[in-house]
């Protein structure tokens, strides 16, 4: 098997059967860069924009799932440690 140096890739995985054009389903970061490096000529604009979705997509579930890591790491936070305020508010003036 002879290995793609810049992503690890096998030369059998190339976009041969990597419909980007196909919104419904999500491509994953490696079929991106299959699709990306095997461009023998100059995209259409609707494919750039087919493209430009699946890489908006691949971002926005890295994003949510440091979110839910984020999410889990306050929830361990607020429970170990206790809030505590330091400044109350009577009569408009603070108070330490």
């Amino acid at each position: 098997m002879i290995y793609d140096v810049k992503y690890v890739v096998t030369t059998e995985e190339k976009c041969d059967n990597i419909n980007y054009n196909d919104l419904l389903k999500q491509l994953t970061l490696n079929e991106l860069y299959n699709v990306l490096d095997n461009f023998e000529e100059f995209p259409s604009n609707e494919d750039f924009y087919n493209i430009w979705n699946h890489v908006l997509g691949i971002d926005k579930e890295g994003f949510d799932d440091m979110l839910t890591e984020l999410s889990f790491y306050i929830k361990d936070y607020l429970y170990k440690y206790e809030y505590q305020r330091y400044h109350h508010i009577e009569g408009g003036k603070h108070i330490c």
